[in-house]
């Protein structure tokens, strides 16, 4: 039988994978933030987080598809470099203590972007542009390919080394210099999360090979998240997106990322 704080480890990542899925993110960085507070070891909690990013970002995907946010030559320039820097990016082991820190440092990008980008006189500059473009005939500025791929390469290099599917290190990006409309943002980022993360799950089982979930917790912790995921993604893709919501998700990102880096 589950212990106490077994439950509610799922219940707070069940809720990180709520708001992530609703902003087309998988929920990795937030994953192994929660876990690391339980002490889970470094390398089952990045497999457990590539797993479930996998699910949720599949998921999140799947809403901003249907409700026609996706653009294939959006999203084309960042893959194409993505996917061989996450398979080298995979290949290094990082100190554990190392790990932890450098995930929390790297939490500080979306949790700035977040809290400065909700109040209507307050918006960031990532939030005016997208805006702007969104209210183009387009809905969307050309891609410059190179610059593209350069991001999508550097992205999917820190995707592969942290375990993570990278849509927080990307988002941001993609909506600062107007390439994309927010909806469209988070479809671009959902599948390009999903991509990194099957790279990255591949490689991290391939290297761990006893690596065995624990049946219980996985059972209860799949479920809870995939519930979360499921709802976060069909408000974030059909409804308009709430400012508390954004506002909550940075201060889950600034307590982990504060965690992470004084562990």
């Amino acid at each position: 039988m589950l212990e106490s704080f077994d439950v509610w480890m799922a219940i707070l990542m069940g809720f990180i994978s709520l708001l992530y899925a609703s902003v087309g993110h998988g929920g990795a960085s937030g994953f192994i933030a929660v876990m690391a507070l339980w002490s889970i070891p470094t390398n089952t909690m990045r497999i457990i987080a590539l797993a479930l990013n996998v699910m949720v970002s599949f998921i999140s995907f799947g809403h901003y598809y249907t409700n026609r946010h996706f653009k294939w030559q959006q999203f084309y320039p960042f893959a194409l470099a993505s996917i061989p820097a996450a398979i080298l990016g995979s290949t290094i082991s990082l100190d554990p203590a190392l790990f932890k820190k450098l995930l929390g440092i790297l939490l500080l990008v979306p949790m700035i972007r977040l809290s400065v980008a909700t109040k209507q006189k307050s918006l960031s500059l990532a939030m005016v542009v997208s805006q702007e473009v969104q209210e183009d005939v387009c809905g969307s500025s050309r891609i410059n390919f190179k610059a593209a791929a350069a991001v999508g390469g550097t992205i999917g290099f820190l995707s592969g080394l942290l375990g993570i599917g990278g849509g927080i290190l990307l988002s941001p990006v993609i909506l600062f210099f107007g390439w994309a409309s927010v909806k469209e943002t988070a479809a671009i980022t959902a599948l390009f999360t999903f991509v990194n993360s099957i790279v990255g799950l591949m490689t991290q089982l391939h290297r761990w090979k006893d690596f065995v979930f624990f049946p219980a917790e996985s059972v209860l912790l799949f479920s809870v998240v995939l519930i979360g995921g499921w709802l976060g993604s069909y408000w974030g893709s059909a409804l308009a997106q709430e400012i508390w919501i954004k506002r909550a998700l940075a201060l889950v990102l600034g307590i982990a990322s504060w965690k992470l880096i004084t562990l």
